[in-house]
């Protein structure tokens, strides 16, 4: 019954404008009559609010101070009822993130948050406990399943498993299912674990709302080429790559432009890049701009870049960027990398267009070339779509997610 479907979501932050696939989750889950109650690590950060994220923050519990008495009272609380279960909690963490100090102070800390939200949610008929991410709110989704007794499951994506995944192997153990977000990741997470039974770790993509996305595009036949692009200003996005495209496109002659949208640790050193390549009229970074706003940017672009690649950085690479399928789902050709998941969503020259990462001339050169493929565009941009529809869709996605919830 539909008032016995309690559950709880464990993310790290909520809201987050740059998690859709979160919200995407939640709207679908709402539509088939579940209650879900959020608990976020930490307080939202971002200034930028989905419209559709406001109807989920009054469900949305987050962790009290430190020295509050409701936290201490939890821990009270647990260590009185089952003092064994609560200590070897610790225990396995101590022995799992040996020789990794940060890492087992950073586990450590998620204890005391974990315990409170079990605490809130003792008596609240919770039957299943997701977590999005698999290193902080997994391990917080294994400590309130262990107190509560309720099966949980979680999702990785890309740095959670990429940077590091300590105590990877003892959550997987513990859940119901570990759900990765692409094949590419599942191969991951089996080669660093071969002992893992296979069939505890499944594929479940991200999907979109497709409602969201109308197709209509097919390149413009105006003169000037409207490229376009999103995600954090991080090294794993290759907007350096981009520029330095972009550059290679004016030298060539192209008459383009070229907007930018996110923000993140990089922009001033983008913005030098976009200076010394004497792009200032070409190439826009916007900052951050909320969903609502990206879409309809879609609807003006005549291409979307995005150059994913690996970094010397804690944000290693990207798993499937959702943004390419947001692309896709709008009909907008794209032109990506051979990285990561990202071929199981981009065929070459059936339903977009892959490069070699850290290609900044094979980029421009598919810029560039973009035009002689114009009579297949059509085609292309129907191929786009219909994989999103098919294997990419929020719809579906939910519905296997449900499999495993109740």
């Amino acid at each position: 019954m539909a008032e016995d479907k309690q559950i709880a979501y464990i993310v790290s932050h909520f809201p987050c404008y740059t998690e859709t696939f979160i919200l995407n989750e939640l709207l679908g889950l709402g539509q088939r009559n579940y209650r879900v109650k959020i608990l976020s690590l930490k307080k939202p950060r971002e200034k930028i609010e989905q419209e559709e994220a406001g109807a989920f923050c009054e469900n949305t519990v987050y962790y009290p101070f430190i020295f509050g008495l409701g936290l201490w009272k939890a821990q009270v609380f647990f260590i009185a009822k089952d003092p064994r279960s609560y200590f070897t909690l610790i225990w396995e963490i101590v022995i799992n993130c040996l020789g990794k100090p940060l890492v087992l102070l950073q586990n450590l800390a998620i204890v005391p948050k974990s315990a409170y939200f079990a605490f809130l949610m003792r008596n609240a008929g919770l039957r299943h406990i997701h977590a999005h991410f698999a290193n902080f709110p997994a391990t917080s989704a294994m400590i309130i399943s262990r107190l509560l007794n309720v099966p949980f499951t979680f999702t990785c994506h890309a740095h959670d498993i990429f940077y590091d995944a300590t105590m990877l192997d003892l959550k997987i153990k513990n859940s119901r299912a570990c759900f990765a977000i692409s094949e590419y990741n599942r191969n991951h997470v089996l080669n660093l674990y071969p002992a893992l039974p296979k069939g505890k770790v499944k594929v479940i993509h991200c999907g979109v709302d497709l409602k969201k996305f109308t197709f209509l595009k097919q390149i413009s036949s105006e003169q000037k080429l409207r490229i376009f692009s999103v995600g954090r200003l991080m090294p794993a996005k290759g907007f350096d790559d981009l520029i330095l495209a972009c550059g290679k496109l004016k030298k060539n002659g192209l008459n383009f432009s070229c907007q930018i949208v996110g923000e993140g640790p990089m922009e001033k050193g983008l913005r030098r890049l976009i200076s010394r390549q004497g792009l200032e009229k070409e190439v826009i970074l916007t900052g951050a701009l909320c969903h609502a706003d990206i879409i309809e940017l879609f609807k003006q672009a005549d291409v979307f870049v995005l150059a994913s690649k690996k970094a010397a950085h804690r944000d290693v690479q990207d798993g499937i960027p959702i943004v390419l399928m947001e692309a896709m789902a709008c009909g907008v050709p794209v032109i990506s990398t051979n990285f990561s998941g990202i071929p199981e969503l981009i065929e070459d020259k059936k339903n977009g267009f892959l490069v070699a990462s850290n290609d900044f001339n094979g980029l421009a050169e598919a810029v560039f070339n973009l035009s002689s493929h114009k009579d297949k565009l059509a085609e292309i941009s129907a191929n786009a779509r219909r994989k999103v529809e098919e294997e990419f869709n929020i719809v579906k996605t939910v519905d296997k997610l449900c499999e495993y919830f109740i």
